[in-house]
């Protein structure tokens, strides 16, 4: 990623647990570990309002009227399976 102007530098701290996941995921992208947290903070930052739309999605499922399942009653096979000509 080429950037045109100085980036700010942060510090902060991680656990070892989290510092070794961090560089097994950097090695395994082919990035350095800043990207990563640049690209996981991107996530955090941008990526709400498509968590949001996902979870609005999500309840809107089941909202609809009708029978909750077909295969639950024998009245929707009635003549299933059959083409009506002997």
């Amino acid at each position: 990623m080429i950037h045109i102007q100085p980036m700010p530098r942060v510090t902060f701290r991680l656990n070892v647990r989290d510092y070794r996941r961090l560089k097994a995921l950097s090695v395994q992208r082919k990035t350095s570990c800043s990207a990563s947290i640049r690209e996981g903070l991107n996530l955090l930052l941008h990526g709400k309002q498509k968590a949001s739309l996902a979870q609005r999605a999500a309840g809107a499922i089941g909202g609809a009227s009708g029978p909750a399942d077909l295969s639950t009653s024998k009245k929707y096979f009635k003549g299933y399976g059959s083409s009506g000509q002997s």
